[in-house]
C-alpha cells in the first residue's frame, strides 16, 4: 500500500523530471541558435572579405581610367581612354539581406557600418554607370571626375569591409575622416592622384606595352 510519503516523492520526482527535461531542451535549442548565428556571422565576415578585396581590384582599374583621363587632359594625347577596361559593379545583395534578417546579433558599431557599407555601394554602383557612359560618349571632365569620385568611395568601402571582416564582434568604428581612409587606402596601393603621378604612370605603360 502506497504511503503519503511515497506518492509525494512520486510527484516530486516527476516534476523534477519534467523540469530537467525542458531545461535540457532549452540548453539544445541555445547551442543551435548560437551556433547558427555563428555560421551567419562567419558568412558575413567572408562577404566583407570578398568585397574589400573586390575593392581593392576595382581601385586599380578606376585609377588606370583617371590617370589616363588626366594624362589625355593635360597634354591633349588622343585615344587614351578609349584603352581601358570599365568598373564593374560591387554586389551587396548578401549584406542587405543579412540586414533583413540577422542585423539583431551585431554589436550596435557593426549595424552602424554595415548600414553605411551598403549605402556606399549603391552610391558607387550609381557612379559607376555614370562614368560607363561617360567613357563612351570621351567626356574628358566627366570621366575625371567620376573616377576620382569612385576612387574615395571604393577607399572608403575598402578600409570599412576590411577591417569589418578582421575585428569582427571586437569592432571599432575608425575615427579617420573620409580623406583619410583615402590616404591610407592610397597608400597601401601604393597610387597617387597628381597629375604628375598620373603622367608618369601612363609613361611608364607605354614603354612595357
Amino acid at each position: 500500500m502506497l504511503t503519503d510519503f511515497s506518492i509525494g516523492s512520486a510527484v516530486v520526482g516527476g516534476i523534477v523530471g519534467a523540469v530537467c527535461m525542458v531545461i535540457s531542451a532549452n540548453k539544445i535549442e541555445a547551442v543551435k541558435y548560437n551556433r547558427k548565428n555563428k555560421s551567419y556571422l562567419s558568412n558575413l565576415y567572408l562577404e566583407l572579405q570578398d568585397i574589400s578585396e573586390e575593392c581593392s581590384n576595382e581601385l586599380d582599374c578606376l585609377y588606370d581610367i583617371y590617370a589616363k583621363a588626366i594624362h589625355q587632359d593635360s597634354s591633349d594625347t588622343p585615344g587614351l581612354i578609349k584603352k581601358i577596361d570599365l568598373p564593374e559593379y560591387l554586389l551587396n545583395l548578401t549584406l542587405k539581406e543579412f540586414i533583413k534578417t540577422n542585423l539583431f546579433i551585431l554589436k550596435i558599431n557593426q549595424r552602424k557600418s554595415l548600414k553605411k557599407i551598403i549605402s556606399l555601394i549603391d552610391k558607387s554602383n550609381i557612379y559607376s554607370s555614370r562614368l560607363m557612359n561617360d567613357c563612351k560618349e570621351g567626356n574628358i571632365s566627366q570621366i575625371i571626375y567620376n573616377s576620382r569620385y569612385l576612387i574615395v568611395l571604393h577607399a572608403v568601402i575598402y578600409q570599412l569591409s576590411l577591417n569589418m571582416a578582421i575585428q569582427k564582434d571586437r569592432y571599432i568604428i575608425p575615427s579617420k575622416s573620409t580623406n583619410q581612409l583615402l590616404r591610407t587606402t592610397l597608400e597601401i596601393k601604393r597610387m597617387d592622384l597628381s597629375t604628375a603621378a598620373c603622367i608618369r604612370y601612363v609613361n611608364y605603360l607605354g614603354t612595357i606595352n
